[in-house]
């Protein structure tokens, strides 16, 4: 008897998940799957919600990170310096996003999660509406606050609902496409954001009389699309059944059955963890990184980063299921955790961009970094979906996202505002060496993490292959 069955509360076996059989994506396929397809909605139905679930996400990436395209006029307009913008940009929205993550993933495994989801997009769009009427930090963080507020529901309710509408061996690229949702969505905000802001400069004088600045524009328009999509979604979107009758735990138990895949699920979230503060720390200075070191304009700038970040995360996220899959066909048992060691590795050379005063080979290293990033996630969602039961999926991606988030997102981009003005204070390129120095060491880490851990995931995956 393994130690992990030995250690079991009583209530987990209650919770566990139908006995498996491998499938050719190395996930956990419930036998009673292999009979009939009928538990789950038909494809076509399936990739509808999954295409309006992706828009939703690249919507919520546009919302949170337009603000990176406009760090000078809106320090101009508020009169603040680049730490507190790096707290615009990541602590307020983290703060609540990562608090509310697990409260609304419980809700999302108990309730409905359609309506979950569009209470949230039209509670953040509204936010992002209100950002425009900001007249000083403090009104400016709790509006983006309030967006953060609207996100958390999204990730956690969306991927406990994929998971109730793909077959696992399509898990895996439904949790990818999704996933590259935010991708696309940080390549959207920076090439809708730049262009729109470059109209709005145009027409603000033009506008009700010029009552409202061009970024104040900006969010106004783009607060208007999650609105639309809300209706959609609601037409278009049906809950699916859930695939187990189950009752859903006590917090309590949820808790101590969280606990009890701890081996399993803490290497998952501390890589995940360090590679989300690579992410957010490119994500929220790249653009300021451009403009003042190359003297670019927002609309170029968003335009070919933009673009470098929506090619990378396109090709990344057919890569990366696809070398999941090709590693457990060559009998790799730890495929999903050897997938994110590659992927912190690679993200090594990607990140020194910044240090050469070249625009075309900086551009060409940010879309080698995009695409690198968004080749991992799929596998790190899928290897706890095959071990986490139906009515625990969305607290545990509200956990998930709460560490990712808060440390990712709340501290990526202020600790690369640090580091620019303390730790790089007098030198030319500033913000660029704190973007590489930070990526650096805390990709460096995520591979650390993983390469101590494979020899774990190897271990649990024999132990499943004899239960």
């Amino acid at each position: 008897m393994s130690r992990q069955q030995e250690v079991a509360p009583p209530f987990s076996r209650a919770l566990s998940p139908a006995p498996t059989d491998d499938d050719s994506s190395g996930l956990k396929k419930p036998i009673a799957d292999t009979s009939s397809s009928a538990r789950y909605p038909p494809v076509v139905r399936g990739y509808m919600t999954l295409t309006i679930l992706i828009v939703a996400y690249v919507i919520s990436l546009v919302d949170r990170q337009v603000l990176s395209l406009m760090v000078g006029p809106i320090r101009a307009a508020l009169g603040i310096d680049d730490i507190q913008v790096g707290l615009l940009q990541g602590f307020s929205f983290a703060l609540f996003y990562c608090v509310l993550g697990i409260p609304l993933g419980r809700l999302a495994d108990r309730g409905n999660r359609r309506l979950i989801i569009a209470f949230g997009m039209t509670f953040w769009s509204a936010a992002t509406i209100a950002c425009a009427f900001a007249d000083s930090f403090a009104t400016l963080f709790v509006a983006r606050m309030c967006v953060g507020v609207g996100e958390a529901a999204l990730a956690p309710a969306a991927y406990s609902l994929l998971a109730d509408t793909f077959a696992p061996k399509r898990l895996v690229r439904a949790n990818a496409l999704f996933s590259m949702g935010a991708m696309l969505g940080g390549g959207f905000a920076l090439v809708v954001g730049g262009m729109t802001l470059d109209y709005a400069t145009r027409v603000a004088h033009h506008v009700l009389g010029g009552t409202f600045q061009p970024w104040q524009l900006v969010f106004i328009s783009l607060g208007m699309p999650g609105m639309i999509l809300t209706a959609v979604l609601l037409a278009a979107v049906k809950e699916p059944k859930r695939l187990d009758d189950q009752p859903l735990p006590s917090m309590r138990e949820a808790c101590k059955h969280l606990w009890q895949l701890r081996s399993h699920l803490v290497p998952l979230y501390v890589c995940s963890t360090l590679l989300a503060a690579v992410l957010f720390a490119n994500l929220g200075w790249l653009p300021t990184y451009f403009m003042r070191t190359y003297q670019t304009t927002p609309s170029y700038t968003g335009l070919a980063l933009g673009i470098a970040l929506m090619a990378g995360c396109v090709v990344g996220s057919t890569i990366g299921p696809s070398l999941t899959a090709q590693l457990f066909r060559r009998g790799y048992r730890d495929a999903h955790m050897r997938t994110v060691l590659i992927a912190s590795i690679a993200i090594l050379p990607t990140v020194l961009g910044t240090l050469f005063h070249n625009q075309k080979v900086t551009l060409i290293a940010a879309c080698l970094y995009f695409l690198v990033q968004n080749s991992y996630f799929g596998a790190v969602t899928a290897s706890m979906q095959a071990v986490i039961p139906n009515r625990l999926r969305a607290m545990n991606s509200g956990l998930l996202f709460l560490i990712m988030n808060l440390v990712g997102l709340g501290g990526g981009t202020v600790i690369v505002a640090w580091t620019a003005s303390h730790v790089f204070a007098n030198a030319s390129n500033s913000i660029g060496q704190a973007i590489t120095s930070v990526s650096l060491v805390a990709a460096t880490g995520s591979a650390i993490v993983a390469a101590l851990t494979m020899k774990r995931y190897r271990h649990h995956a024999s132990e499943n292959s004899k239960a």
